[in-house]
């Protein structure tokens, strides 16, 4: 059954996930929000796509300015 928890670790693993989770909602404002679920869709979707966007935002900050 998706979104459920098999073991104690795993559970206080979700439910750490989702006080943090927390955490960031409360400090972003709509728009925020808005534009982080819009990016979390795209790339939670396609795995590859997430750690390829990683590499090139870890790329992009090593470059002089």
């Amino acid at each position: 059954m998706p979104g459920t928890v098999t073991t104690e670790d795993n559970y206080l693993k979700t439910v750490g996930a989702h006080r943090d989770a927390h955490a960031v909602f409360d400090r972003l404002n709509q728009i925020e929000r808005d534009g982080l679920a819009s990016t979390l869709r795209v790339v939670l979707a396609d795995p590859d796509l997430g750690r390829e966007f990683l590499a090139l935002m870890d790329n992009s900050n090593q470059l002089p300015v």
